[in-house]
């Protein structure tokens, strides 16, 4: 009887101690870009050990496209129309709606039970008065969770 609780108390324990584990999460740039400022910041949320992953981004085209990269690979390549550097290549993304003044703001939740890591930038183009393309690009940022 007596090993049977021992064993009982040794998983409690244990399962105790791996729900205790949570994410430390981070990021920090890796590379600028040419224009546009990324700023990406992390923040517990809930009861779950979960954090919330903000992404805010200004300077993008107020009349242009803009999107935003997530990478696992990290690059260094020179784009045309404003030889703007991508630091990372695309693993996920999404076209982003810029507002009236260039900003963009993007929260969800990042689970505890992911560890990882992904580049995030972001990119804009405009067409200018000339009819000529106009890319920019954020510094890159690397987010990091880890237990």
């Amino acid at each position: 009887m007596k090993s049977i609780v021992s064993a009982l108390l040794s998983i409690a324990f244990a399962a105790t101690s791996a729900a205790a584990q949570l994410n430390i999460c981070s990021a920090s740039t890796v590379g600028n870009g040419c224009g546009p400022t990324l700023t990406v910041s992390f923040s517990p949320t809930g009861a779950a050990g979960n954090q919330a992953i903000t992404v805010d981004g200004s300077g993008l085209h107020v009349d242009g496209v803009s999107i935003m990269v997530w990478g696992s690979t990290p690059v260094n390549v020179t784009l045309p129309f404003g030889n703007c550097p991508m630091f990372t290549t695309f693993l996920w993304g999404h076209p982003i709606n810029a507002t009236g003044t260039g900003s963009y703001n993007w929260t969800r939740s990042w689970p505890n039970s992911v560890q990882g890591q992904y580049y995030i930038q972001l990119a804009s183009l405009s067409v200018t008065a000339g009819g000529d393309f106009d890319i920019r690009t954020s510094n890159c940022e690397l987010a990091i969770c880890h237990l």
